[in-house]
């Protein structure tokens, strides 16, 4: 199912319902030039990715490392940015429905090491030298990651037992941590025992094979957090940043008693490099899951769009069933178009 976003002055346009869902009022493009594009004087702009910045306060600087730390694409087809990009904000103009042009640049970009806060908007992602960057998987156009509750439920039939924690693990973490709450610092709350990375959550980045599970299966990868926060860590809606002192970044609504619940930092210490990459790990995963801009709709709808507006540019009558999913959004906005290059070629064949 697709849904629209209503933008301000730049008009609006087409998001998944994974993004409509997060809100997200800061919205990136990543940039191509295609000699075959309709327009060869404007670049093409895909959705790259954004955030909700009233959930997720951003300084440009720590946007920036985060975009590099991770590409914050998703953990299927990695591909790190290999060199210094900037942020520009950009006006779109919508060609055909589903594919965007750059109508202007607007300003200069955004300083790298800037600590402003950054505003609600459209960006485009810009080499250091100003020309438009692409990085396709930036896009992230196929492949929406899930949280590590949800993977869990799709995968542990298949390989069922792979994210229990082994008794001999269990009883090395209760005496290292004493029921001290990693996160909060507390021992006078319930706790659990959790993974930062659960074993079956590697199944995307590091294969298939079970022994690649046992990799995970480390006393370092185990803390002891309060029975309130396991499932807003399994849901992946709080996360830790590292690099940032180990600040506790809020990815999605939490309830009132959790918020209260949480310090501004880790109040434990990271004692290994271990521990700090089963945390970054965590993080990198989080950040697949609220940056990446998705996809509106369907494949099958958006190459049926495509075709459908090719034979009416063409003179031609398309065949176009009027299938259930014409009925959504997606459908809609293709249907508007169509009717209105209908109306352009019908006023051009009078004129002749």
């Amino acid at each position: 199912m697709s849904l629209k976003f209503d933008m301000d002055a730049t008009g609006s346009f087409l998001v998944s319902k994974r993004v409509a869902q997060q809100g997200r009022n800061m919205h990136v493009f990543s940039i191509m030039i295609k000699p075959d594009y309709p327009r060869r004087d404007k670049p093409q702009a895909i959705l790259a990715g954004g955030f909700n910045l009233n959930q997720i306060p951003l300084t440009a600087a720590t946007f920036y490392r985060w975009l590099e730390f991770s590409g914050c694409s998703s953990p299927v087809s990695r591909e790190p940015i290999k060199e210094k990009v900037v942020l520009r904000r950009i006006s779109l103009e919508t060609i055909e429905t589903v594919p965007f042009m750059v109508q202007g640049v607007e300003g200069p970009p955004i300083a790298r090491d800037s600590s402003d806060p950054l505003e609600p908007g459209t960006y485009g992602i810009f080499s250091m030298d100003g020309e438009p960057y692409s990085l396709q998987t930036l896009g992230c156009a196929e492949y929406e990651a899930e949280s590590f509750r949800d993977e869990e439920t799709v995968l542990s039939n298949k390989y069922p037992g792979q994210n229990d924690i082994p008794a001999d693990l269990s009883t090395r973490v209760q005496s290292r941590d004493q029921r001290r709450c990693c996160i909060t610092g507390r021992t006078d709350l319930p706790t659990e025992i959790v993974w930062i990375y659960p074993p079956l959550s590697s199944y995307f980045v590091d294969g298939t094979n079970p022994v690649n599970f046992d990799q995970y299966k480390h006393v370092d990868n185990l803390v002891t957090v309060c029975t309130a926060l396991v499932d807003p860590l399994q849901r992946n809606l709080i996360s830790v940043d590292v690099e940032d002192n180990a600040r506790i970044i809020i990815f999605d609504k939490i309830t009132d008693d959790i918020s209260r619940l949480l310090p501004t930092n880790l109040q434990t210490p990271l004692p290994t490099t271990t521990v700090q990459d089963f945390w970054r790990r965590n993080f990198d995963r989080t950040l697949s899951l609220y940056f990446p801009g998705g996809q509106a709709g369907p494949p099958d709808v958006i190459q049926h769009a495509t075709k459908c507006l090719e034979q009416l540019r063409g003179g031609a009558t398309p065949r176009t069933p009027f299938r259930r999913h014409w009925r959504a959004l997606l459908g809609q906005e293709v249907m508007q178009e169509v009717i209105r290059v209908h109306k352009e070629q019908t006023v051009l064949s009078r004129r002749t």
